[in-house]
């Protein structure tokens, strides 16, 4: 069950769940508009430069199911509020980022945006009224597509205009106002028992990473 010192209305909880889910998708798609640009900006290969977007894509994959265990464990606005921090970290060092593997280390740490949406969804499941849980969660998941809509043209016209830089600084102003936003209006969980399988968190992330990793390198 939800416990708050506060109460937010569904609306608004929705509000800032539904931001983290855009942002997440955002980090998907940020820059394969401009991926093409990436050989001469950071001095690699067409091959090395597709590696800024399959990082954000193996990070994704491997951090969701353990940052869901991880939320029942210790609190899922906890573990939205420190996902949402990884992804401004993230974008952080892509935006200083001169070379492909401080970019790709970057790239990485915004994947883990991915894993707040699963949260989301189980943040209205005890924070919301039955009567709103279907809608939220349709909103939710909607929120991807949204980001990624939105997310294609926009990059392509600030990187035209501003330089592929400003990308990754408007992420971290949009993680920034997503954080803020978690932690004032989504109520706090009360922890589950139990423990973390580190080893069987491990194995899985390395499964689930070659199995990608062969799907989007494989050709390579």
């Amino acid at each position: 069950m939800a416990t708050t010192s506060r109460r937010s209305s569904p609306s608004a909880i929705v509000l800032a769940l539904a931001l983290g889910g855009v942002i997440s998708s955002m980090m998907q798609t940020l820059v394969a508009p401009i991926i093409s640009r990436f050989p001469a900006l950071l001095h690699t290969t067409p091959s090395g430069a597709a590696w800024v977007i399959t990082a954000t894509l193996l990070a994704a994959c491997a951090v969701t199911p353990v940052a869901g265990r991880l939320a029942d464990l210790y609190g899922r606005r906890r573990l939205l509020i420190v996902l949402l921090a990884l992804m401004v970290a993230g974008s952080l060092i892509a935006a200083l980022a001169h070379d492909l593997l401080t970019m790709i280390a970057g790239r990485a740490l915004e994947g883990t945006a991915i894993g707040t949406v699963p949260i989301a969804v189980a943040i209205t499941r005890e924070a919301l009224p039955p009567q709103r849980q279907r809608s939220a969660v349709a909103l939710i998941s909607s929120s991807l597509g949204f980001g990624a809509a939105i997310g294609l043209p926009a990059a392509t016209a600030a990187a035209d205009a501003f330089g592929f830089r400003v990308l990754f600084l408007a992420a971290d102003a949009l993680g920034a106002i997503a954080i803020a936003l978690v932690a004032a209006l989504v109520p706090a969980s009360r922890p589950s028992r139990g423990s973390f399988d580190a080893p069987g968190a491990a194995l899985l992330a390395v499964g689930i990473t070659g199995l990608l990793l062969a799907v989007a390198q494989g050709s390579a």
